[in-house]
């Protein structure tokens, strides 16, 4: 049984992973069964996912509770200062650890009803968190080994500089979304992780547990890249007497434009850039792309995922951001291993951490710390330099490593050793 809220036709970078698992896991001796959502509160949705889910794979979905995202985005959007303060005090401190909390009562029903069909083990993807929560309540309903997949982190992220940018109370929310993490980890047979920055903190805080945590990380997709056509309004945005320079992906806190905007002010070629964004822009960040109206940027908004990769293989280099606060370092942005098939130069304007040991064994990597604004000038203003003379050459490196056929075969192994001990 696999279980993920994010999954087709909900958009965006996190329903990329479940996505791609079940498009390969049926090569490496496993059928899924997905229960997701049926009535997802999301701002995205990308219907062009569903074709990649190959035929014959069951798909159930429960109902939420929710309301829809038009909705909630409507009330946190509001003029209504207090209207709007209260919703966001509620959705952070009483529905936790997440809004998805209201998905529960759907998602053990369902469940529930599937008991007797042949299910050898349940995996489950996150965020949302509260979904983690459900799944050891479901493990002992079907007496079947969990396994959990951790997209992104959960409580030690929380914990930093984040919890007043979400709205959440400190000592409401940490001391019951810690209870709840403990419980997971307790519960799981094994325990997948997209960044070894994840596990490492896992293992600090949970060291009874520590031969539970794997790392398989992000990747790329072979087919997307060979399926990528150019459509005649796309060679619009990219223009040819500039030197363009795509960002993929949502905008928002943890991956401001901010840093970037502010090294681009200060090049002495700035008027040769034209930076696209794609990908949503959350609206706490609207203002600070508002602000750098002396640039040239285009904002397409969310694209499919087709249409994104398209961009992204016309850009002269691709750019990748991570703040510089805590909790950070431990995060791999899923795009950089569609940058590094794309094999183009990549501007990395992130802290010392996780992405970067990725970036480093790639070549055409650029890795600046946010901190450091002139040099993200100067190294922007030489790759300009060098496209000018014709010197930005592309990069040639084996990464099939990075497939996401492979990280597919990876977890399907981790699901073997975890049957293979329950046989014992």
């Amino acid at each position: 049984m696999f279980i993920s809220y994010s999954f087709p036709p909900v958009g965006g970078a996190g329903v990329q992973r479940p996505a791609k698992f079940v498009k390969y896991m049926r090569k490496f001796g496993y059928q899924p069964t997905v229960l997701s959502v049926k009535n997802a509160s999301v701002p995205l949705e990308d219907l062009t996912l569903l074709k990649e889910i190959p035929e014959g794979v069951v798909i159930e979905r429960a109902r939420t509770l929710e309301p829809s995202y038009k909705t909630k985005d409507a009330v946190l959007r509001s003029n209504n200062k207090v209207g709007r303060g209260f919703a966001r005090k509620f959705i952070s401190n009483i529905l936790i650890p997440d809004p998805q909390i209201l998905w529960l009562p759907g998602l053990i029903k369902k469940a529930f009803s599937l008991r007797k069909k042949t299910i050898d083990l349940i995996f489950v993807t996150a965020p949302p968190f509260s979904s983690l929560v459900a799944c050891v309540i479901i493990k002992y309903i079907l007496e079947k080994p969990l396994v959990v997949d951790f997209r992104d982190e959960w409580v030690d992220f929380l914990a930093g500089a984040s919890w007043s940018d979400r709205g959440k109370n400190k000592w409401i929310s940490y001391p019951i979304e810690r209870f709840m993490e403990k419980i997971v980890i307790k519960f799981s047979s094994s325990i997948v992780c997209a960044s070894p920055g994840y596990v490492e903190g896992f293992k600090r805080k949970y060291p009874k547990y520590t031969r539970k945590f794997t790392t398989i990380t992000n990747g790329y997709d072979r087919d997307d890249l060979g399926s990528i056509r150019i459509k005649e309004n796309q060679k619009k945005i990219i223009k040819k007497d500039k030197f363009n320079i795509v960002y993929m992906g949502t905008v928002w806190s943890a991956t401001t434009l901010q840093y970037f905007f502010e090294g681009i002010n200060e090049m002495e070629s700035k008027k040769d850039v034209n930076i696209i964004i794609v990908g949503r822009i959350v609206p706490d960040e609207e203002y600070v792309v508002a602000a750098h109206k002396d640039l040239e940027i285009t904002g397409l908004g969310y694209c499919d995922h087709k249409d994104a990769l398209a961009l992204a293989s016309m850009a002269d280099a691709l750019l990748v951001t991570l703040s510089p606060f805590e909790g950070t370092d431990r995060i791999i942005p899923a795009k950089i291993f569609e940058y590094i098939a794309l094999k183009k130069h990549i501007i990395a304007i992130v802290p010392n951490g996780s992405t970067t040991q990725i970036l480093r064994q790639y070549s055409g990597s650029i890795i600046v710390n946010p901190a450091k604004k002139t040099e993200i000038s100067n190294v922007c203003d030489d790759l300009v330099g060098k496209w000018k003379k014709g010197e930005l050459l592309p990069i040639d490196e084996d990464v099939s490593i990075h497939s996401r056929e492979a990280k597919t075969e990876a977890l399907c192994k981790v699901f073997d050793r975890v049957l293979n001990l329950c046989e014992k």
